[in-house]
């Protein structure tokens, strides 16, 4: 129709729309400016113009008045056209009516038998009115109608002289014209309704291969060509009646495929993963060799920058990495000797340890060594308050720098904090734009942060 018309029923409360439906255009007339529509579905009677038809009158829609029932019009252009719309087959219509006309030709012709294409004299005489109506109704009944297409007729006479005589009226190869005929009807039709290629609405067209290549690319042309601008009306109307509801995601048409694409076996097996063939298969995933956390571990490290995470690694003991790739941790064997190094340590106070000289013996590295790899780094930890001790002048220095060093961050670190203290809801992406590093080093440096409590 060239445009469509849409009941728009607003709320009382709150002047949002509340209902919205679609309206049979035939149902519609309006005024000369659009300003009221009236719906009736009896416009026509009989196939006449009814004169008195019942009907509703609705004010055309206004954003302004909030109220009621009102019809939204939706008209394409069309040069001077102002209280109507036009089809855009509109060019086609006098081939559309040909078409019909060409239907009812063929159809009035079985229907009729051969009357309309024969003149039959009968040369036995005059006869009576109702003698001839008799005979009339004879031939209609035996030669007539669709059934009786390719019968033959015998006529008995008298004489020579008192056969009948059988006149064609018929044309000549009316066959070739109407097939001729038929082809540019169809064309003018199709082209009328901007269809590039009648292969998408199932026609055939000979000396065409009607590959699915070709298919899709007709596809694409009709859907840029045409479809395109009509679906783009569609979604702006319908998103600016929503925005009335305060509605702000924007809806839209998709599009869908007219063939999917399919791929051969060989890439689609190159492209699954072992455990996506054997779901296609009906065999169970294989089990994956590693300890709960795992993954989860194995996942951050591969967030961390190479660099880093070779120190992660380096900085776990045997026991961690065979757990890491889901083997049992191993059991160490502590000889006697060992054991009672052990208690030694054990027995030590702290005070023995504040009077601990720098001058480290064999045997006080051996026993230093046994510390390797115990307890937490002090990198997990912030103080929170801390007060100068008096050691002695050989310990003071190592322990300021080795046992109370306060946190502390590195310019990165002070950026990341930064850029989330001035916007709590900032994202990896900005966070990683303004440090000038990358997603994933973004991602690990504040999981740094977050164990310890930065």
């Amino acid at each position: 129709f060239g445009g469509y018309y849409l009941q728009v029923i607003w709320t009382k409360a709150t002047g949002e729309i509340a209902e919205l439906y679609h309206v049979d255009y035939y149902k519609v007339r309006t005024n000369a400016d659009n300003s009221e529509f009236y719906v009736s579905d009896n416009w026509i009677k009989n196939d006449n113009v009814n004169p008195r038809p019942d009907f509703e009158t609705y004010p055309a829609f206004d954003p302004n008045n909030t109220t009621g029932s009102q019809i939204l019009y939706f008209k394409e252009y069309r040069a001077g056209v102002n209280t109507y719309s036009l089809p855009d087959y509109r060019g086609a219509i006098s081939y559309i009516e040909l078409d019909i006309s060409i239907g009812e030709y063929h159809l009035n012709t079985i229907n009729n038998g051969m009357f309309s294409s024969k003149l039959i004299n009968l040369n036995g005489g005059k006869v009576s009115q109702e003698e001839e109506d008799r005979i009339e109704r004879q031939f209609q009944s035996k030669f007539s109608g669709s059934k009786n297409a390719g019968k033959f007729m015998l006529a008995f006479n008298d004489s020579k002289e008192n056969e009948p005589s059988i006149i064609d009226l018929s044309g000549t190869e009316l066959d070739k014209h109407f097939d001729l005929l038929n082809l540019t009807v169809q064309q003018e039709i199709f082209s009328g309704h901007k269809i590039t290629s009648p292969m998408l609405f199932g026609i055939k067209t000979e000396g065409q291969l009607g590959g699915r290549s070709e298919l899709r690319e007709a596809y694409q042309l009709f859907q840029n060509t045409y479809v395109n601008a009509k679906q783009r009306a569609l979604e702006e109307t319908i998103n600016y009646l929503y925005k009335f509801n305060d509605v702000t995601a924007k809806l839209e048409l998709k599009a869908t495929e007219p063939i999917s694409f399919e791929f051969s076996e060989a890439i689609i097996s190159q492209n699954m993963t072992q455990d996506e063939i054997r779901e296609k298969l009906g065999l169970a995933a294989i089990e994956k060799k590693e300890t709960a956390g795992s993954q989860d571990i194995i996942n951050s490290l591969n967030s961390l920058s190479p660099l880093i995470a070779t120190k992660v690694v380096e900085s776990m003991d045997i026991n961690e990495l065979r757990t890491l790739i889901g083997l049992p941790p191993k059991v160490e064997v502590i000889t006697p000797e060992v054991a009672q190094e052990q208690e030694i340590i054990t027995s030590l106070s702290l005070s023995d340890h504040m009077h601990l000289t720098c001058s480290h013996t064999k045997k006080d590295e051996e026993i230093l060594a046994l510390f390797e790899g115990k307890g937490f780094s002090r990198d997990r930890f912030k103080v929170i308050q801390n007060d100068r001790m008096v050691f002695s002048s050989s310990m003071d220095e190592f322990v300021k720098q080795e046992l109370f060093a306060e946190y502390q961050l590195n310019e990165v670190q002070r950026k990341i904090l930064k850029e989330i203290q001035s916007n709590p809801k900032v994202t990896i992406p900005q966070i990683a734009e303004a440090t000038g590093i990358d997603e994933a080093s973004v991602i690990g440096r504040i999981n740094t942060l977050i164990d310890d409590n930065v």
